[in-house]
């Protein structure tokens, strides 16, 4: 019965992720999303100044390996299934597949943990961010959420 909750939980959780994670990288850009995994110092202004607070400096580690596990998530089979988790596929990518919930949601309880619990708890102040800030923090928050889910459905 435990588990029943715990799937729906992250089911709910691993949707709201892709949604949030389309609605970032929409907001940013294909072309600015991949640069700030791959070329950060070619970011634009805009998109600095919604990651770093400054248009002069560029999206850090975190932010990077972040912003990949959006494309995961939305390549994934959760989103648009064009990387899928199968035997076919070399094993680090069936690992990162399989645990990219648990590897995002540790990446933002570890960078992001303040925003993400006033995110869960509704305390976030949508106005007062622009739509990348809000995109990305509900996509960290509600992987955070499925990477939990995901660990309490891989013990049972």
């Amino acid at each position: 019965m435990a588990q029943n909750w715990s799937k729906q939980i992250g089911t709910v959780a691993t949707a709201l992720a892709v949604v949030f994670s389309l609605w970032m990288i929409a907001s940013v850009g294909i072309s600015d999303s991949a640069n700030i995994v791959i070329s950060p110092d070619e970011v634009s202004a805009a998109t600095n100044t919604s990651f770093s607070g400054s248009a002069t400096v560029a999206p850090d580690y975190l932010d990077r390996v972040a912003v990949a596990g959006a494309f995961i998530t939305i390549l994934g089979t959760s989103g648009f299934a064009v990387i899928k988790n199968n035997k076919d596929n070399p094993e680090f990518i069936r690992v990162i597949m399989s645990w990219s919930p648990v590897i995002i949601g540790f990446i933002a309880f570890s960078a992001f943990n303040t925003e993400i619990m006033d995110l869960l708890q509704g305390d976030r102040v949508w106005a007062s961010y622009d739509d990348v800030q809000n995109s990305y923090m509900g996509f960290l928050a509600f992987s955070m959420v499925a990477g939990i889910a995901a660990l309490l459905n891989k013990r049972a």
